[in-house]
């Protein structure tokens, strides 16, 4: 009886040495690992925080002109072709009044409504902001006397302002504010990076 006693003495003798000898272990280790750690002691101070987000979006020009006809009829000539460079009152088609052949109207011009590069129509006739093909001779363009819902022939544009146009996430629409500065970087100009 006295052998078993002696026994368990010993044994919870041992465990709580190996507890203690565990503890000193580890709190040395991670007393070590705190002295060689990157961590750093910084001095608080007041200073801006920088928010960055990215979104995608589209470049177009800040002043473009649909040139649309006043009256129905098709078109007989084209004077310019998707890429030109025109002129304010330039000659951009010819256009055939009249729902066929058989109108014997006089045919009328549709000149350039401000100077800049000929597009293809960037709005459509529902309003939506599709490009659309670039008229043919023979194309029937629907007047804004018969309708309010004229065909758009083409666009006029002026290339010196562009504009960016943004689908921006909810959660950073609160960051936006006037005057931010920001860069943006195009896809076909891979070396470059534009700042507004």
């Amino acid at each position: 009886m006295r052998w078993i006693k002696h026994k368990k003495k010993s044994a919870a003798a041992l465990t709580a040495m190996l507890l203690v000898t565990t503890g000193i272990y580890f709190f040395l280790r991670h007393r070590n690992n705190l002295k060689g750690s990157s961590e750093s002691i910084a001095t608080v101070a007041r200073q801006d925080i920088e928010l960055r987000f990215r979104e995608t979006g589209e470049i177009r020009p800040k002043v473009a002109v649909d040139v649309r006809s006043k009256v129905s009829g098709r078109i007989l000539k084209l004077y310019v072709q998707e890429g030109d460079t025109v002129r304010q009152g330039s000659k951009l088609a010819l256009l055939q009044p009249g729902r066929s052949e058989l109108d014997k109207y006089v045919p009328i011009e549709i000149t350039a409504p401000i100077d800049g590069v000929v597009y293809a129509a960037l709005s459509n006739s529902n309003g939506n902001n599709e490009q659309a093909n670039f008229p043919q001779p023979g194309d029937y363009a629907t007047g804004l006397f018969e309708s309010n819902n004229a065909t758009a022939l083409m666009t006029i544009a002026d290339p010196r302002q562009m504009a960016v146009e943004l689908k921006i996430n909810e959660m950073d629409i609160l960051k936006i504010k006037d005057r931010l500065a920001v860069e943006v970087s195009v896809d076909a100009i891979t070396m470059e990076t534009f700042t507004g």
